[in-house]
Order: C-alpha cells, then structure tokens, then sequence
C-alpha cells in the first residue's frame, strides 16, 4: 500500500482526470462557447476580406491605367519622371475611389494628409524597387513597374486603411 501511494505521489497519476473509455477529456471552453467567441473575428475577417476584395479591383484598375500611362510618358520622358507622373494622377484617383467605394469614408483634409504620406513612402519604395530592377538587374523599364506595383500591393491596402481611417 505506501508503495501504491509513492508510485501516485511521484508519478502525478491521481492528478489525471478520469474519463470514461468513449468520453475525450475537455478541457477549456466547450465548442460552442468557442464558436461565440470566435463571432467578432469572424465578422472582421469578414469585412477586411471584402475591402481587399475591393482594393483589389479598384488597384487592379489603377495598376492598369497607371502601366498604360507610364508607357506614354516613358515614350518621350525618363523612366523616374514617368513614374512620378503617373504617381500624381493615381493618388488623386485612388484616395477618391478609395475612400468612396471601397471603405465608404469622407475624405477630410486629415485623412487625404495620412494617406498622402502613405502614398509618398509608397512612391519612394516604388521608385527605388524600379530602379534596382532597371539598373541593377537590368529589367528594362517598360516592365519594372510591374515589381514594384507588386511588391507593395499589401502595404498599400494597410497604409490606406489607416490613413482613411476606417475602423473594424
């Protein structure tokens, strides 16, 4: 018998919950508990995939007539100042649809300052990712766009949630 309880005393075995051979033991909230409160992170998943959703149509929108633009200019301008035209023109058509289409804001002057910061840390990133491309690896310049266009589409969508302030 003292050997029985030493056994148990060091091994923790009368620690253990005890559950039938078909009962699974449970530990922390049941599942539907789990389900309600999972509801407020669904709900904003929910929302954010429906503004990307929507970032992604207006930015596939933008990204195209910001190429198409950039091939132009490109013909009789240098690449950098292509870019940076291009640039102009598409913060004033992104920060207007944006704000109207895809996150249902008013634009303030606040709002159209934050998200005029976070499209010229977005230009000074875009402007030096084409330009690794070009000189670097030697990506001619009707094409680099493209890397940077892609690269910063992610930063892009946060830097505009923030800068309009739109709130889960």
């Amino acid at each position: 018998m003292l050997g029985l309880k030493l056994d148990s005393a060091i091994t923790g075995a009368d620690q253990i919950p005890q559950t039938q051979p078909h009962e699974p033991a449970v530990f922390g909230p049941s599942p539907s508990v789990m389900l309600r409160m999972a509801e407020p992170i669904r709900g904003a998943l929910k929302v954010l995939s429906g503004q990307f959703a929507g970032f992604a149509v207006v930015g596939t929108i933008n990204t195209i007539l910001s190429f198409l633009l950039y091939q132009i200019l490109y013909l009789w301008v240098s690449y950098w100042l292509a870019y940076t035209l291009v640039f102009i023109a598409s913060y004033a058509f992104m920060l207007l649809v944006n704000a109207g289409f895809v996150f249902h804001t008013r634009i303030n002057p606040r709002s159209a300052f934050y998200y005029l910061m976070v499209y010229v840390l977005n230009y000074i990133i875009g402007l030096a990712i084409i330009t690794a491309l070009i000189e670097w690896l030697r990506v001619p310049a009707q094409m680099a766009p493209i890397g940077a266009f892609a690269f910063l589409v992610f930063f892009n969508f946060l830097g505009t949630r923030f800068a309009i302030g739109v709130r889960i």
